[in-house]
């Protein structure tokens, strides 16, 4: 009887730590996912398009990116992408994302914007489906704007 109750106790702990780590590692993909949808929407409004290849956003991690996107005339309606780093769930203070495309991939496609996905590790719910809208939406919002020139 008493081992069941020590061999219970032992699983119980070893569960709690099992998901503390989970949900550690979860925390960290997320903001490796926020920045890197956040370095595509930068990209993105310094070029006037959406990035075809990660170089630019790594060229970013190295250089400095901006803790805001610059509000664009084109753009007369209110956003639906964050425009100042911290309203997209990243600390002021960042530090520096060196390995943020070690998990992260962006899938390029020459007839949609790029898509965030992770590679192997555990996200939160929704985040992934979130920044890819805020991609997403930027890209039609240019759309929507450059049509109606």
């Amino acid at each position: 009887m008493w081992l069941f109750v020590v061999a219970a106790i032992a699983v119980t702990i070893w569960g709690f730590t099992v998901v503390s780590e989970a949900r550690s590692t979860a925390a960290d993909t997320d903001r490796d996912v926020r920045l890197a949808a956040w370095l595509t929407l930068a990209e993105a409004d310094r070029s006037g398009a959406m990035p075809s290849e990660e170089a630019p956003l790594r060229q970013m991690l190295v250089e400095g990116w901006p803790e805001e996107i610059a509000p664009d005339a084109a753009f007369p309606n209110a956003p639906r992408w964050p425009r100042l780093i911290v309203d997209a769930g990243l600390p002021e203070e960042l530090a520096a994302g060196d390995r943020v495309f070690e998990h992260v991939r962006l899938v390029f496609s020459p007839d949609r914007p790029p898509q965030v996905t992770v590679v192997g590790l555990p996200t939160r719910n929704g985040t992934l489906e979130e920044v890819n809208d805020w991609i997403e939406s930027w890209a039609e919002a240019r759309a929507e704007a450059t049509s109606s020139r």
